[in-house]
């Protein structure tokens, strides 16, 4: 039996003055129902039960509501009679996540819509345990329609208010592009990844600039960290003869999770993770330096900001000096084919290798682009789906809620490894 107390209000199933006792068996069901949508069976038990049921007050061993259940699966009926007639919150489970986090996680748009109009107490930047509020995490998702709806949410306004009056909390970053747009920093936050018995520490950022909220122009890519980039980090840990004292580049780095990897686990020689200059790139710089190890002999590990399509720009040193090259989730637009296909061939050595993590879902350009290094002498042996083990949380606190967090798409997307091995002159 389980006790949940109440604000005096009359309900089916009390057992003393303001308390209600609710059957477990009947509890789990209850939260089963909310999580499958089945909205007149929720109903039921709130007829039974009394508001209490559905309400904050109510939760499973995690700290889960029902309204967690039925936001995380994109109920938008039973999230409404939730609300409406349970007063259900946005309050926080055992891991600080809100239904709200659920919602934008799952990229339940509907959801967050009705969660930002509906629920009083809604809070956007709140962060949960892992230091990523609603908004950070539709960054990292890239779901530009719900990172919108959060924006227009009053309790977005302030990330504008920190930018004017508290530079530490919103930090200004110039664009390093054409313009002169400054990006807002909304929130970091540093992750502690556990291989094998060394810890790496990678820090993703939330960026807004000032112009998001109206036209949904999001600079998200390179300041999340994203499942193919973990991938990769796994799988050159099991290609570590391939890389030991060898010189490797990252290419399109981000977060470059890869290349630390490659450094701090790997025994790479040399390793030169490289991604456009921009207000992320900055990010990467950052994570490169707080990874850095002091070998004997040394091994080197710099940030490059490399434009693709700007060949002339790019350093001597660079090019053909690198034994492995690795990238992930490069290839989403055909156009980029071309230009990807060019740095590849500037910067490896003859009977160098390229290893390429792709998520197969909707990336445009994909079947060219291994056609494209064929055709200019790469051998190509592909592996779908990854070993199991390359899934694993790598979370140093082994918290599976959080590795969750910040790498939903492993459970919802498929993957390749590309081995690319061009042929020697």
């Amino acid at each position: 039996m389980a006790s949940f107390a109440k604000d005096g209000e009359e309900c089916g199933g009390a057992s003393s003055a303001g308390v209600t006792t609710i059957p477990e068996d009947e509890l789990d069901e209850f939260f089963l129902c909310a999580r499958y949508g089945e909205l007149s069976e929720v109903r039921s038990a709130v007829e039974k039960y009394g508001n209490v049921i559905g309400g904050p007050s109510t939760r499973d061993d995690n700290g889960n509501t029902a309204l967690h259940f039925a936001a995380a699966n994109g109920h938008v009926p039973v999230v409404a009679f939730l609300i409406g007639r349970c007063g259900a919150k946005c309050v926080t489970n055992g891991s600080g996540n809100t239904p709200l986090h659920w919602a934008v996680l799952n990229k339940q748009k509907n959801v967050v819509d009705i969660l930002c109009r509906s629920v009083d107490d809604v809070d956007v930047l709140q962060q949960n345990d892992n230091g990523k509020g609603a908004v950070t995490l539709a960054f990292g998702a890239g779901v530009t329609e719900v990172t919108k709806i959060l924006l227009e949410h009053p309790s977005a306004a302030k990330l504008n208010e920190a930018a004017s009056a508290s530079p530490s909390t919103v930090e200004k970053e110039e664009d390093g592009g054409d313009g002169d747009d400054a990006v807002a920093v909304a929130q970091k936050h540093t992750h502690q990844f556990l291989f094998e018995s060394d810890t790496v520490r990678i820090q993703e950022v939330g960026l807004m600039n000032d112009g998001a909220a109206e036209e949904g122009n999001l600079e998200n890519t390179g300041a999340a960290l994203w499942g193919a980039s973990l991938l990769l980090a796994r799988w050159m840990l099991a290609r570590k003869s391939d890389i030991e004292g060898k010189a490797v580049a990252e290419l399109g780095a981000g977060c470059a999770l890869p290349g630390v990897v490659a450094h701090t686990h790997c025994a790479a020689a040399r390793v030169v993770v490289t991604d456009l200059e921009s207000a992320t790139f900055s990010n990467t710089v950052h994570n490169v330096e707080v990874n850095r190890r002091a070998e004997d002999p040394p091994r080197i590990i710099e940030a490059l900001p490399i434009d693709w399509m700007k060949a002339e720009e790019w350093p001597e040193d660079v090019r053909g000096a690198f034994d492995v090259i690795v990238g992930s989730d490069l290839v989403y637009d055909a156009d980029l084919v071309p230009h990807l296909l060019g740095v590849i061939l500037a910067m490896i050595k003859p009977g160098g290798k390229f290893l390429y993590v792709s998520g197969k879902e909707s990336r445009d350009g994909l079947p060219t682009f291994v056609a494209s290094m064929k055709k200019v002498g790469f051998s190509v042996c592909a592996t779908s789906p990854p070993p199991q083990e390359y899934f694993a949380n790598a979370l140093e606190s082994g918290n599976d809620d959080a590795f969750d967090l910040i790498f939903g798409e492993l459970k919802t997307n498929t993957f390749a490894l590309y081995e690319f091995t061009l042929a020697k002159k």
